[in-house]
């Protein structure tokens, strides 16, 4: 035992830290993505005119 924890406690440890962990890279490469698209001149143009259809 470590810390007094049992095996059952050290797996949810793990896997609660496995979850968060995902959650972070997830969120993190996501940003990346959308940031890069948003420097993306085609989908700027593609933007535009999806705002121009909405207003018309």
């Amino acid at each position: 035992m470590v810390l007094g924890l049992g095996f059952a406690d050290m797996l949810s440890l793990a896997q609660t830290v496995g979850i968060v962990g995902t959650m972070v890279l997830t969120l993190f490469f996501s940003k990346k993505q959308i940031q890069s698209l948003s420097n993306d001149p085609q989908l700027e143009v593609s933007m535009t005119l999806v705002k121009s259809i909405l207003r018309w």
